[in-house]
């Protein structure tokens, strides 16, 4: 404070001087409470818009509603995020990107609603690697077939190609498409307004699977030199390591 006699600043050497502290008080607002020019918060302008009236929409909702039902939480983020979608096994959440409208959003949500039912825990392979193709083929080749069946074929064929890049081979695309197609039946039939919809077990899922797994032992046995065919192909077939049996037939 001012000295009364000088008028000058008081420091610890006036005497009679007693130090105190004074703080400034100043008002903070949370994050809500500060509007832009238009006085919208932050979070008002960067939610995600409603999705538009119209058969996109009522799609969407039939199979939010059917993945909510089994456990999952949908939720559309804001606009400025980078995915279009992803799904958390761990926290069983979808998630959707908020600026997707119609059959984009719809496209998105099948195709994460195929990842939640198809991978996960349960599935041996792991979300990486030389695996992560066959994994986002799958789930595309359901979004795919969802696209189609709407009529919605300018959508359907990016998805199409989206599954193609991913494997880059037409037997993986297949095989893809395979064990997909119970999980595309189901979501089809929620999705055209069906109740009570459930997964079933897919025989051609099971018939991809094993065709998949045939061709793998019949490559490692040929390149032990052996032909996939008669003991050497039943009992690699039976789970017999291929080393196992390239040691014993070949003494």
């Amino acid at each position: 404070m001012d000295r009364p006699d000088t008028g000058k600043k008081c420091t610890e050497q006036t005497p009679g001087a007693v130090r105190r502290s004074v703080f400034r008080i100043e008002r903070t607002y949370r994050a809500e409470d500060v509007v832009n020019e238009h006085g919208e918060t932050a979070t008002k302008a960067y939610a995600a818009p409603e999705l538009p009236e119209g058969e996109a929409r009522g799609v969407y909702e039939r199979l939010a509603a059917w993945i909510t039902a089994q456990g999952w939480r949908v939720t559309r983020t804001t606009r400025d995020t980078a995915e279009a979608g992803s799904t958390r096994h761990a926290g069983r959440t979808i998630i959707i990107h908020g600026g997707l409208a119609e059959w984009a959003a719809v496209e998105t949500l099948t195709h994460e609603i195929a990842h939640a039912l198809l991978h996960g825990a349960e599935d041996e392979r792991p979300y990486a690697g030389e695996h992560r193709g066959d994994m986002e083929a799958e789930a595309e080749a359901v979004a795919y077939g969802l696209l189609r069946s709407y009529g919605q074929g300018d959508l359907a064929r990016g998805s199409a190609r989206y599954a193609a890049e991913w494997t880059r081979d037409p037997v993986r695309v297949a095989v893809a498409y395979e064990r997909a197609s119970h999980v595309l039946d189901a979501v089809a039939a929620v999705a055209h307004g069906a109740d009570d919809v459930t997964v079933q077990e897919s025989a051609k899922a099971a018939k991809a699977e094993q065709a998949a797994r045939n061709k793998e032992i019949a490559a490692a046995l040929r390149a032990a030199g052996l032909e996939p065919r008669g003991e050497a192909w039943a009992r690699a077939k039976a789970g017999e390591p291929v080393a196992a049996i390239v040691a014993e037939m070949s003494t």
